[in-house]
């Protein structure tokens, strides 16, 4: 009877994890979603570093709405590293533990290439400082640095590409999960890692949309299955594997 409780307790455990992890997923869907609905996606013109900065100085607030939109995208990830790795350590616990690693290195490196769109405000703001310098050279740095966050954007993909990999690896394991869930995490995971490769050693490939679209629309369905599936179904029926 004890042994019996005891994995009940576990079990619900397992469940508010699941919930939680779920959540925080939701959370970035929704940010995400009303972000690119209200935020303009525009604001870089490739090659024009006049208009890119004209677009920013005009739209400073949902400039800094963009930026505060990744504050709560890495937020969000620490949560999830946590989550996935509590409820799927009793998979495998090594492989729960490294995709968590992947995790929290992905929101380092995105995390550290943030500050690259931070220093944008400042390039296009009327810091005295600044004075020394042209609006041209102003302009173009302020372009720079967007093109080294999209770099160092595609980087931290890598990281977090390893991460979704090893997650539908995880959950093909998981006998009452969807093995086509654990199937598609795999084939984005790989979608994902192609396209980071390709935006980092192909000149101008961030400039074709329909290929980005492409690859991340599959991902975004994938994850937001994984998401609802994580609040709705996640650890009720954990109890076989306890």
């Amino acid at each position: 009877m004890e042994i019996k409780n005891s994995k009940l307790l576990q079990r619900q455990s397992l469940r508010k994890i699941a919930i939680f992890t779920g959540s925080a997923y939701l959370v970035m869907f929704v940010v995400g979603i009303l972000t690119a609905l209200f935020v303009p996606q525009n604001f870089i013109v490739p090659g024009d570093a006049a208009k890119t900065a004209y677009n920013i100085i005009n739209n400073e607030i949902l400039f800094r709405l963009d930026i505060f939109k990744y504050l709560v995208f890495f937020i969000c990830d620490l949560l999830l590293a946590w989550g996935f790795y509590i409820f799927l350590c009793r998979i495998n616990k090594r492989l729960s533990l490294l995709a968590a690693w992947f995790k929290l290195g992905w929101t380092a490196i995105s995390g550290t290439a943030l500050f690259n769109r931070i220093a944008v405000l400042y390039l296009l703001s009327d810091h005295q400082y600044l004075s020394v310098f042209d609006k041209d050279q102003l302009y173009a740095m302020a372009l720079l640095s967007l093109d080294t966050f999209s770099y160092k954007w595609y980087i931290g993909y890598i990281f977090f590409s390893i991460h979704i990999l090893i997650l539908g690896y995880l959950f093909l394991k998981l006998d009452y999960a969807p093995k086509i869930l654990g199937i598609l995490l795999l084939i984005v995971s790989f979608a994902y890692l192609l396209y980071s490769f390709a935006s980092l050693l192909i000149p101008d490939m961030q400039d074709f949309e329909i290929i980005r679209r492409f690859v991340f629309l599959p991902g975004f369905i994938t994850e937001m299955w994984l998401a609802l599936w994580l609040l709705l179904k996640g650890g009720k029926n954990d109890i076989n594997h306890i």
